[in-house]
C-alpha cells in the first residue's frame, strides 16, 4: 500500500486543485454563456447588435419552415463549437421582415457572415460543424502569397479595382 506521507501528499493536492477545479468550470461556464445565440426581433435590434458586434453570423429563418426548424438547433450548436470567436444571431424574418429585406433573403433559412455591414451568404450544409468551419474560415481568410512586391501591388490594385466596380 501507499505510505502514510504518499497518501496525505495525495489529499493536499486534491484540495490544491478543488478550487482551480471550480475556476475552471466557472470559465466554461462563462464560455458557454457568451456562445448563446442571440436574437434581433426588429432592425433597430438587429442594428444594435451589429454595432456592439460588427462580426457576426447571422441566421435569418421563419419559424413554419421545415429546414428552418432543422437548422436551429445546429446554429446553437455551431454557437457552442464556435464559443467566443464570433457572435450569432438568429433573426424571424416573418417577424422582422425589414432585415429580411435589407439581407436580401429569397428563402428560409439563410445564413450570413455579416462583417461592417456587408453580408456574404452562406451556401454550404447546413449542419454545426459546416457552420463552424465557414464561419472560422471567413474570420480569418487565406493569406496571398507572392512572389514579389510588384506582384502584390498588382494584386492590390485590382482588388481595389473589382471592389470599386461591384459597389457601382
Amino acid at each position: 500500500g501507499a505510505s502514510a506521507p504518499a497518501t496525505a501528499l495525495a489529499r493536499s493536492e486534491q484540495v490544491m486543485w478543488r478550487p482551480i477545479a471550480r475556476l475552471v468550470g466557472l470559465t466554461l461556464l462563462l464560455d458557454a454563456a457568451v456562445a448563446a445565440v442571440l436574437s434581433a426581433a426588429s432592425l433597430k435590434e438587429y442594428d444594435a447588435l451589429l454595432a456592439e458586434r460588427p462580426t457576426a453570423v447571422v441566421a435569418v429563418y421563419a419559424p413554419w419552415c421545415g429546414h428552418s426548424r432543422a437548422l436551429l438547433p445546429e446554429y446553437d450548436a455551431a454557437a457552442a463549437l464556435l464559443g467566443r470567436r464570433v457572435p450569432l444571431i438568429k433573426v424571424d424574418g416573418t417577424v422582422a421582415e425589414d432585415v429580411a429585406t435589407r439581407l436580401d433573403v429569397k428563402g428560409y433559412p439563410t445564413l450570413f457572415f455579416v462583417r461592417d455591414g456587408v453580408a456574404d451568404e452562406f451556401e454550404g450544409e447546413r449542419t454545426a460543424k459546416q457552420i463552424e468551419s465557414w464561419a472560422k474560415a471567413m474570420l480569418e481568410p487565406e493569406l496571398q502569397r507572392f512572389d514579389t512586391a510588384a506582384a502584390a501591388v498588382e494584386w492590390g490594385r485590382s482588388t481595389a479595382a473589382s471592389a470599386a466596380a461591384s459597389a457601382a
